[in-house]
């Protein structure tokens, strides 16, 4: 159950990957966009199995970036 919404149902449908769409986010966890992901623009000149998650930029996290410039 949700802890936010205690009426809403937690089913989900898988979609079919039809469209493409670029978007701006702030975080990714594990295989999920989180916290203030938002569209940017449409994308007619892709197709969905032109786009995968290794493209995602990796991005440290500012401890591991501060002790990898300590090391170096």
């Amino acid at each position: 159950k949700s802890r936010w919404s205690t009426e809403r149902s937690e089913t989900w449908r898988p979609v079919k990957p039809e469209l493409v769409v670029e978007v701006a986010y702030d975080q990714v966890t594990g295989d999920r966009f989180r916290h203030g992901t938002k569209l940017v623009r449409w994308r007619p000149d892709k197709s969905p199995n032109q786009c995968t998650l290794e493209q995602i930029a990796q991005t440290a996290a500012p401890a591991k970036l501060v002790r990898h410039m300590l090391e170096s």
